[in-house]
């Protein structure tokens, strides 16, 4: 429901991801036709592959927004959010020059990245996580969850960013817990 929510709603909306589970698969399971869904890539992965991922990806309505050196993808991310369609960005990883957060994070302190709770403000649009979580063979459970499900209609923007940040350390937290093996982790998440 909360899916189809986001789809048929004339606002755009923010997919915040993480290295867990099968996020891509998300692209192939969640077929649609009304929202285009922009997915930010890394830039170097090796072309063919590339390739093949878009032109399946493209039959159910998903792009790819690969990140560049010159920061143009910026300006495609602020494009795409006009227009009402769907971005989606890993929210589990802190680069060079990253607006971050320290939050409470598996029993310790850790930074995430905030952009995406920026954009998310800026263009008035609601965030959600996406989880997709083998649970058996050829089996996967996808978990949908709003960050912003709690009411911060009359908060500042600055206490808006920070409470999609917390909600989705904890939402990334509460599916470790379920599934730690599925942890695609090779970042130094604490100092």
């Amino acid at each position: 429901e909360l899916f189809d929510e986001v789809i048929n709603s004339k606002k755009g909306a923010i997919i915040a991801s993480s290295h867990v589970g099968n996020f891509e698969i998300s692209g192939y399971l969640l077929k649609q036709k009304k929202k285009r869904i922009n997915g930010i890539i890394y830039s170097q992965e090796n072309p063919v592959i590339q390739q093949y991922r878009n032109k399946i990806l493209e039959e159910n309505n998903v792009g790819q927004i690969p990140v560049l050196p010159d920061m143009s993808h910026i300006f495609i991310i602020n494009n795409v959010l006009q227009k009402g369609q769907i971005v989606t960005l890993p929210c589990d990883r802190v680069y060079t020059g990253n607006k971050t957060q320290l939050l409470d994070f598996m029993g310790h302190k850790a930074n995430f990245p905030t952009g995406a709770y920026h954009l998310a403000v800026k263009f008035n649009v609601p965030v959600l996580t996406l989880f997709v979580m083998k649970s058996s063979y050829n089996n996967y459970h996808i978990y949908l969850c709003r960050l912003d499900k709690y009411s911060i209609e009359n908060v500042s923007d600055t206490d808006k960013i920070s409470i999609m940040a917390t909600n989705f350390a904890a939402e990334l937290e509460k599916i470790l817990r379920i599934y730690p093996d599925q942890w695609y982790n090779y970042y130094q998440f604490w100092n």
